[in-house]
């Protein structure tokens, strides 16, 4: 793609406060900027072009697979039952093996959220204004993972260290409080590693949380697990809030994914309605893919060595018919 179709495609997809209103809220919505029967959300931003764009910062070779231990975090959060796994025999002279998975959530460690996992608080609408039967009843079962699995992900990464800008602004992370990001925040760390977002870009936000969580006690990370429940815990993340969705939108990411558990910062409030939830306006509203529990310390640590935030990011998710999500089985390549 020439950066004149690169520009022409940036002004054909609306600034956030451009965007038709919601209802009659001040939320803004993206339904059909991608076309009335869109199944991929900003996950259309990922063209051909820019993906062998995505390839030409490959210099290295090293790849980086992002998907933590299938195990963890244990014991799963959310009242997610743990997973088990049983490897047998496929014969009697035992010269293989087979393995099943009992109790496995899709969404329990390393993840993406399609876009038919969260609806408008207020009437239950999914992205592109499908309704909740259409969504959860109807044959088509739209809006599932599946429409990502098919074509796969491919495209550019961009590596935000958000853990790294805050140590260096004297402001460290805290991974046991409510610690939102800021745009003011994601535009901090941008500048100080010197990168621009390009519209199509993976966004992968590191905040060292799964090495905080990593370096818990077995007796904390059962407290943890329990706060989890309920939604109850408390976590840092994107700030719950409108500008948080419009800077995304007018960054003009495909996809957006960090190592922590939800993204923004907790505990979750499904009482406050849009402004308890980050996904509500992600997901429903603007049709952006999320990543959750992705482990990004060792590709941020490369970046940070050599001060390349970019490369090529390729995943595969489940082509499952109507499923809410997938494991990530990402890799992202230097």
């Amino acid at each position: 793609m020439t950066s004149a179709d690169s520009t022409q495609t940036t002004r054909t997809r609306p600034a956030y406060q451009d965007l038709p209103r919601y209802r009659d809220t001040e939320e803004r919505h993206s339904w059909h900027v991608f076309g009335a029967d869109d199944q991929l959300g900003t996950m259309s931003l990922l063209t051909p072009e820019r993906a062998l764009r995505a390839a030409g910062n490959v210099q290295t070779g090293e790849s980086f697979a992002l998907s933590w231990r299938m195990e963890l975090p244990d014991p799963p959060f959310f009242g997610r039952q743990t997973m088990r796994h049983t490897l047998y025999d496929i014969s009697d002279t035992h010269q293989g093996s087979d393995d099943v998975y009992d109790n496995f959530y899709s969404q329990s460690s390393s993840q993406w959220d399609a876009l038919n996992h969260i609806g408008t608080p207020d009437t239950g609408t999914f992205y592109n204004g499908y309704s909740s039967e259409a969504v959860h009843l109807s044959a088509e079962k739209p809006l599932g993972i599946a429409n990502v699995g098919r074509r796969g992900v491919t495209g550019r990464y961009l590596l935000l260290d958000v853990a790294r800008y805050r140590s260096a602004i004297g402001r460290p992370v805290d991974h046991e409080t409510r610690d939102a990001f800021t745009p003011e925040d994601l535009d901090g760390a941008l500048e100080m590693q010197g990168v621009e977002i390009e519209e199509g870009d993976i966004l992968l936000i590191n905040s060292g949380w799964i090495t905080w969580y990593e370096g818990l006690s077995h007796r904390e990370r059962i407290d943890v697990s329990k706060l989890s429940v309920q939604f109850q815990f408390e976590m840092p993340g994107l700030e719950v809030s409108r500008r948080s969705a419009a800077w995304l939108w007018d960054k003009g990411v495909a996809a957006v994914a960090s190592d922590l558990p939800g993204l923004e910062s907790g505990p979750f409030r499904f009482d406050l309605d849009w402004d308890g939830f980050l996904h509500y306006r992600i997901i429903p509203l603007l049709g952006i893919t999320i990543g959750e529990f992705f482990a990004l310390e060792a590709l941020a640590s490369a970046c940070a060595a050599d001060r390349r935030y970019s490369g090529l990011f390729v995943a595969a998710p489940f082509n499952k018919h109507g499923g809410s999500g997938s494991p990530a089985n990402a890799v992202a390549i230097r």
